[in-house]
């Protein structure tokens, strides 16, 4: 048999390029890296994008939403996220 290689991509719906992917490793299971990009300059606003799987032959295999909120400069954020 052989190894499942898979590959990952960023996608974003609006905003430009302020979302990016890197993976480490091969195979499966791999970490992955997602960054916000800050230097993307965005407006006050909510963005989504997707972390798009593949398979080898290119086949999608997985979506992962991924949303950001931006904020105005010098308003009060309190982010409530699970784990934190």
């Amino acid at each position: 048999s052989s190894a499942l290689t898979v590959t990952f991509q960023s996608a974003n719906s609006n905003g430009g390029n302020w979302l990016s992917v890197a993976a480490t490793g091969a195979g499966v299971p791999q970490t992955l890296t997602v960054t916000a990009n800050p230097a993307s300059n965005l407006a006050a606003g909510s963005y989504t994008g997707q972390i798009l799987v593949r398979t080898t032959s290119g086949d999608l295999a997985l979506s992962i939403p991924v949303s950001l909120s931006v904020a105005s400069a010098g308003s009060a954020v309190f982010a409530a996220l699970p784990g934190n």
